[in-house]
C-alpha cells in the first residue's frame, strides 16, 4: 500500500518525515488486514505528529503506532463498549439523577456524579442551573493512567401517555486540536428503537472540525485556560455551556426506546472531550404555578435556541431573553425552540404567577414578665381579607392575627408565624424572643418584728424566683445600709430590700417595719394653755396597730375617748362638749394589741395644769 504525501507536508522537518516513514512502513506491514487504514486517517496521524514540539511528535508517533495497530485489528478504532443488561425504567424516575444515584441508567466508561462546583476550564456550573441537585460528568480530561476513552449513558424506557417528553440538558468541553470530522472527539444524543435502529429525529451530533469549526452547536466559546493532550501538547479549549434538546416521543407512544448520550475522545484517544448531563420530564404545555414577591424573574429552560415571552398585555421586551422580570400577578407564556427537535412547532410553557404574602409580626411584652402579645401583619400590597394566620409558640398552636402567650419559664423562645392568602400562597417567619422571668423579693424576720433597746434583730432576704447569683441591697430610714443577703438590725424603723438578677436586669423590692418593744410612753402631766409647750397629752402608739384610750375625771366621768389605728393619739384637755376641763388629777385606761399579737392594758393617773 502506497500513500502519496500532499505538497503541504513537504515543508515538515526531516524529523517529522522520518516519523511519517515509520508510520507508512507500519501501515504497509498490516496491509493484509481486512480493513487497512484509509488515507484520511493516516493523513490525520501525520498532521497530528507535525504539530507541537519535538517531544510531542515523539510521544504521538509511539502512541499512534499502538492505536493504529488497534485500528487495523478492530477495523474502526472504536473502543467496544459492552452494554449492560437492558432494564426498562419508568420514563421520569431518577431521569435527572435526583436520587443522588445513577439508578435507571446504564453507564459505560468514565463518569462522575456531581452536585456542586464549576468546570475547571470554562467556569460554568457543573450542575444544571434550574434543575435538581445532581448532574453527571461523562468522560474527563485525565491524561495519566487513562484506561477508557469513550463514555456512554443509556436508558431503556417505554413511552406512555403520561410521560412522553424529555428535556436533555448538557454542557460540553473539548480540546479543539484541529481534527477533521472523521477523527474529531464527539458528543451524541440518539434514540434507538426496540430493534436497535437509530431513530432519525431528534438526534444531535456535535464536534469540533478543522474545516468548519464547531459542528452541531453554534454556541461554542474559547476557554481562558488551555488544555493538555496525552502527549503534553497544549491547545485551546472550546466549550458550550448548558444547552437543552427537547425529545417529543409522542409519535413513539407505547414503544420501547433507548436513549443514548455519548461523549468520546478523538479517534486516536489522544485529544479529550467530556460533558455534563442532566434531564427532566418537564415538558411544555404544563402550567407552572409560582408564589412570588415582586419584582420577580421568570426563568426559561436554559439552552433553547430562541425565546419569546408573552404577558397579559402582550409581548414582553426585550425579546429573545431566557429570563424576564414580571411586576404583577397573572398568566405568562413562554414560546421557545430547543436546539434540536423534530417538531415544526415551537414549545409553549405557561406560568401562573400569584403574589406571595410577606409575613411579619411585632412583639409586645413587659420587661421581666412571662407574658407576651404577638400581632401579625403583611408587609406587601395584599389586603388583610382572606388571610389565615397560624402561630407556633413553644409548640402551642394559635390562630388569629393577635395572640397572647404565657411562658412557663425564662429563656430564648422561638415564635413562628405562617400567613396564608386566599390564592394559596403562604409565607413563614420565625423570630426568637429572650424571655426573662420576674424576680420576687421577700424578707424573713422573727415573729413580732420588735426590737429591744441594745439588741439586734436578724433580717434575711430571699428571691422567690428561679435562678442563682442574685444581688441584695438593704436600705433603712437613714440611707444605704448593707449589700448582704442577711443583715443584723439594731434600731427600729422601716427597712427596704432590693433583689436583682444581674443576668437579666430584673429586680423587685419589698420592705419591713421593726418596732421597738415596750415603746408606749404615757406622760403624767401636761399644760394645755396654748403657749406651745406641752399643750397636749400625747401617746405614741406606733407599736400598737389598734389602740383605745379612755380618760376620766376624779368623779369618774368619761371626758375623752379615742380608738384609732394611728401612730399617735392627742388630748387637748377638753371634755366631750369641747369645754376646758378644770385643773386636777385625771385617770386613763389604754387598751390595744401589740404588733407581735400580745394584748396591751395600761392605766394610771395624769395631772392637768393650765
Amino acid at each position: 500500500m502506497i500513500i502519496n504525501l500532499p505538497v503541504k507536508l513537504r515543508a515538515l522537518q526531516w524529523q517529522t518525515i522520518a516519523f511519517s516513514v515509520v508510520l507508512l512502513l507500519l501501515a504497509n506491514s498490516v496491509q493484509a488486514q481486512t480493513n487497512p487504514p484509509e488515507s484520511p486517517q493516516m493523513m490525520a496521524i501525520l498532521k497530528h505528529a507535525a504539530a507541537g514540539s519535538k517531544e510531542n511528535q515523539n510521544h504521538f508517533i509511539a502512541y499512534a503506532s499502538k492505536r493504529l495497530q488497534e485500528y487495523t485489528t478492530n477495523g474502526n478504532n472504536q473502543q467496544v463498549l459492552v452494554p449492560g443488561k437492558a432494564t426498562i425504567s419508568p420514563l421520569c424516575e431518577n431521569i435527572g439523577f435526583e436520587k443522588g444515584t445513577t439508578e435507571g441508567w446504564n453507564i459505560n466508561g468514565d463518569f462522575a456524579l456531581v452536585n456542586s462546583g464549576t468546570d475547571p476550564h470554562a467556569g460554568f456550573p457543573k450542575v444544571f442551573p434550574g434543575g435538581g441537585r445532581y448532574s453527571i460528568q461523562l468522560n474527563n480530561h485525565t491524561t495519566s493512567g487513562k484506561m477508557q476513552f469513550k463514555s456512554l449513558a443509556k436508558r431503556t424506557l417505554q413511552v406512555s401517555p403520561t410521560a412522553s417528553r424529555l428535556n436533555i440538558h448538557y454542557a460540553l468541553v473539548l480540546l479543539n486540536y484541529p481534527h477533521d470530522s472523521s477523527v474529531a472527539a464527539k458528543f451524541r444524543i440518539r434514540l434507538r428503537n426496540s430493534l436497535g435502529e437509530v431513530i432519525p429525529c431528534p438526534q444531535l451530533n456535535c464536534f469540533y472540525s478543522d474545516a468548519t469549526g464547531p459542528v452541531g452547536l453554534a454556541s461554542f466559546s474559547t476557554a481562558l485556560k488551555n488544555g493538555v493532550n496525552m502527549g503534553g501538547g497544549e491547545f485551546p479549549v472550546s466549550y458550550s455551556a448548558w444547552q437543552t434538546t427537547h425529545l417529543d416521543l409522542t409519535a413513539l407512544m407505547g414503544q420501547i426506546v433507548t436513549l443514548e448520550v455519548e461523549c468520546n475522545w478523538c479517534v486516536f484517544d489522544y485529544d479529550w472531550a467530556y460533558c455534563y448531563l442532566d434531564a427532566d420530564c418537564n415538558g411544555p404545555d404544563e402550567t407552572r404555578q409560582e408564589c412570588v414577591r415582586f419584582p420577580h424573574t421568570l426563568l426559561a429552560p436554559s439552552g433553547m435556541a430562541s425565546y419569546q415571552w408573552l404577558g397579559s398585555a402582550g409581548a414582553i421586551t426585550p425579546a429573545g431573553q431566557s429570563s424576564v422580570v414580571c411586576n404583577s400577578p397573572g398568566m405568562y407564556t413562554l414560546q421557545c425552540s430547543p436546539v434540536a427537535t423534530c417538531s415544526q412547532f415551537p414549545l409553549y410553557y405557561f406560568y401562573k404567577i400569584a403574589q406571595k404574602p410577606n409575613a411579619a409580626f411585632s412583639i409586645a411584652n413587659l420587661p421581666c414578665q412571662l407574658v407576651a402579645d404577638f400581632t401579625a401583619s403583611v408587609q406587601n400590597p395584599l389586603t388583610s381579607s382572606g388571610l389565615h394566620y397560624r402561630w407556633n409558640v413553644e409548640n402551642t398552636i394559635y390562630t388569629g392575627s393577635v395572640v397572647t402567650h404565657t411562658f412557663m419559664w425564662s429563656g430564648l423562645k422561638s415564635i413562628q408565624l405562617q400567613v396564608k392568602s386566599g390564592n394559596g400562597c403562604a409565607d413563614t417567619l420565625k423570630k426568637y424572643l429572650q424571655v426573662n422571668a420576674s424576680v420576687k423579693a421577700s424578707i424573713t424576720a422573727p415573729l413580732g418584728q420588735t426590737i429591744t433597746q441594745g439588741s439586734v434583730l436578724p433580717l434575711n432576704g430571699m428571691a422567690l424566683s428561679t435562678g442563682t447569683n442574685f444581688s441584695y441591697q438593704w436600705y433603712n430610714e437613714a440611707g444605704l445600709y448593707a449589700g448582704n443577703q442577711a443583715i443584723q438590725a439594731t434600731v427600729p424603723g422601716y427597712y427596704l430590700l432590693e433583689v436583682k438578677d444581674p443576668k437579666t436586669g430584673c429586680r423587685d423590692t419589698t420592705g419591713i417595719r421593726l418596732w421597738q418593744e415596750n415603746a408606749l410612753v404615757v406622760p403624767n402631766v401636761f399644760s394645755p394653755n396654748g403657749d406651745g409647750s406641752n399643750d397636749f397629752f400625747e401617746l405614741n402608739t406606733a407599736t400598737l396597730p389598734m389602740a383605745n384610750v379612755k380618760i376620766f375625771d376624779r368623779w369618774g366621768n368619761l371626758v375623752f375617748e379615742k380608738s384609732v389605728s394611728a401612730e399617735r393619739i392627742l388630748w387637748d384637755g377638753k371634755n366631750k362638749r369641747h369645754e376646758n376641763c378644770s385643773d386636777g388629777t385625771f385617770f386613763y385606761i389604754i387598751e390595744g394589741r401589740a404588733i407581735d399579737g400580745r394584748s396591751i392594758l395600761e392605766h394610771g393617773t395624769l395631772s392637768l395644769f393650765r
